[in-house]
């Protein structure tokens, strides 16, 4: 099936996560006035006026072939976030939002998880959580099995920002620490999965 994106100017970036019957990925949906600015002039231009939405596709197979319905808009982030989806199982939706037009990192960022059904959504992680506001540390990766929100970040520890690897529970909203990385400049975790008790993950130098 081919699912068509629009055109989006100079605030391009579409993320999506598929199960067997969904589709969700992001539009953004700038002002014409973003298209006339330019993304990598020096200084940086930051946009803002902007917004991304959330669309879900529910997807069927027809004998050999996948029909997808109409795009139905699920919600839209507030002016100027931009976002990227990392997983959307059994109706929770993980992404991290960002406060800028890039999406690898920043002060301002947020590890997101919110219920397609309720609407309800948690700040799984930020900065300010990790004692490192002001820092430019991302996420380097989230996954969800709609239990349980597994992600890898920094955290401010003597000596300087430390990788970490921990869970969220979606539940309880019980943080925990699985495992700890080293200093960021020497390797950290990267790209984790879960499936119930079970964690899969890269470790990065």
């Amino acid at each position: 099936a081919i699912i068509p994106i629009p055109k989006q100017g100079n605030v391009n970036y579409v993320s999506y996560a598929v199960t067997n019957s969904r589709l969700a990925y992001t539009v953004a949906d700038p002002s014409s006035t973003n298209v006339r600015q330019c993304g990598s002039c020096n200084p940086p231009v930051i946009f803002t006026n902007f917004h991304v939405r959330f669309y879900a596709v529910r997807l069927r197979l027809a004998g050999a072939r996948l029909l997808p319905s109409k795009p139905r808009l699920m919600f839209t982030e507030a002016k100027g976030w931009n976002a990227g989806i990392t997983s959307d199982l059994d109706g929770w939706l993980v992404y991290t939002r960002y406060h800028t037009n890039e999406m690898n990192g920043g002060s301002g960022w947020q590890l997101m998880a919110r219920n397609i059904a309720t609407g309800r959504s948690e700040v799984v992680d930020s900065p300010g959580i990790e004692g490192l506001a002001g820092q430019p540390f991302a996420p380097q990766g989230a996954r969800s099995d709609g239990r349980t929100v597994v992600f890898t970040t920094y955290a401010q520890r003597p000596g300087g920002a430390q990788g970490l690897l921990e869970t969220y529970d979606l539940k309880t909203r019980k943080r925990t620490v699985v495992a700890l990385g080293d200093k960021f400049d020497r390797w950290n975790y990267f790209g984790p999965s879960i499936s119930g008790a079970t964690v899969v993950v890269q470790k990065v130098y």
